[in-house]
C-alpha cells in the first residue's frame, strides 16, 4: 500500500538523517579531542612556566629567611649585596608571574567553542596558584626593604667608626710631627686640595696612636667611604678648608678659665678670659706645665 511505502520511505529517510547527524557529531567530538590535545600540550607550556614562578617563590623565601637576624654578623656592604639578590629574585618571580597570566590568556585565543567552559577551568587552576605567589613575593620585598634599612643604619655606623679613626690619625700625626695646619696639609694634600688617591697615600706612611682593641681597620676601601663621607657635595676632592675643617680640634669651654702667655697660670701673663660654652681651637698640646 502507498501509505505502507510513506512510511517506509520517511523512516529510512530519518535513519539516514540520524546517521548524517551521528557522523558529523562524532566528527566534530574527534575534531574537538584534537584540538582539546592540542591545548593540553599549550596548558602544561603554562603550567611549566606557573611552576617555574613556584621554584622562584620558592626562592625568593629561602633567601629571606632569617634574613634580618643577619643583620647582627653581615657588614653594610654585605647586607646590600644580600638585599640586592632578594629583590633579584622577586623581580623575576613577578616577571614570570607576569608572563603565565600573558601566556594564559593567549590560550583562548582561536579556541573552538566547545572547548571555553573547559578551558576556563583549567586557566582558573592556573590563576589559583598564581595568586597564592603575590603574597609572598611582597613579604619578601618588605623583608628586603627593612633589612636594605639596617645596612644604611650600618653603614653610616661603620663609616662613623672608620672616619674618627682616620681623624685620630691625621690629628696624631700633626702632634707627632708637630705641624700647624698649614704644614698637615701640606703633608697630605696639593693645590688646595685633597683627592682620594693622595688621602690614601697618607694613612700608608702616617704616624698613628697606639690603636684600642677593636679599632677599625683603615683599609683602602674603609678609607674611601670615610672620604664619600667627607666629599658630602661629590666634588671627587676635598678642599684645604674643608679637610683641615676635620682635622683641626676644637675644645668646649666648660669652667670659667684664662688664655696666657705660658703654660703656668700663676706666673704669665693673661691674654683674655674665657667664657663657659665658648669654643677654641687647639693649636698645640695639651702640655703639662
Amino acid at each position: 500500500r502507498s501509505s505502507d511505502l510513506k512510511v517506509a520511505v520517511g523512516v529510512a529517510r530519518e535513519m539516514g538523517m540520524d546517521a548524517t547527524r551521528r557522523a558529523e557529531r562524532l566528527e566534530r567530538e574527534k575534531k574537538l579531542a584534537a584540538a582539546k590535545e592540542k591545548m593540553q600540550v599549550k596548558i602544561a607550556a603554562v603550567a611549566k612556566k606557573v611552576e617555574d614562578a613556584e621554584a622562584t617563590v620558592g626562592k625568593a623565601e629561602t633567601e629571606t629567611t632569617d634574613l634580618l637576624a643577619k643583620a647582627q654578623t653581615e657588614t653594610s656592604a654585605a647586607m646590600l649585596a644580600l638585599a640586592d639578590s632578594v629583590d633579584k629574585v622577586v623581580q623575576t618571580g613577578k616577571d614570570e608571574i607576569a608572563a603565565s597570566r600573558e601566556a594564559a590568556e593567549k590560550l583562548s585565543e582561536g579556541l573552538e567553542d566547545g572547548l571555553q567552559a573547559w578551558l576556563k577551568g583549567e586557566v582558573l587552576q592556573l590563576e589559583v596558584k598564581l595568586r597564592q605567589f603575590e603574597p609572598k613575593l611582597n613579604k619578601a620585598a618588605m623583608t628586603s626593604s627593612r633589612f636594605r634599612e639596617l645596612a644604611a643604619k650600618k653603614d653610616f655606623a661603620e663609616v662613623n667608626a672608620f672616619e674618627k679613626e682616620a681623624i685620630a690619625v691625621i690629628k696624631h700625626h700633626a702632634k707627632a710631627k708637630s705641624l700647624d695646619s698649614d704644614a698637615l696639609f701640606a703633608a697630605v694634600g696639593s693645590d688646595d686640595k685633597v683627592t682620594l688617591k693622595e688621602f690614601t697615600a697618607f694613612f700608608k706612611t702616617a704616624e698613628r696612636p697606639e690603636a684600642p682593641e677593636g679599632a677599625p681597620e683603615l683599609t683602602d676601601e674603609a678609607l674611601s667611604r670615610v672620604f664619600a663621607g667627607l666629599d658630602d657635595e661629590e666634588e671627587g676632592s676635598l678642599s684645604k678648608d674643608k679637610f683641615l675643617l676635620v682635622a683641626k680640634t676644637y675644645m668646649k669651654v666648660v669652667h670659667e678659665s684664662v688664655i696666657t702667655e705660658g703654660v703656668s697660670i700663676s706666673e704669665s701673663k693673661t691674654l683674655r678670659r674665657l667664657d663657659v660654652g665658648e669654643v677654641v681651637e687647639v693649636l698645640e698640646g695639651p702640655t703639662k706645665p
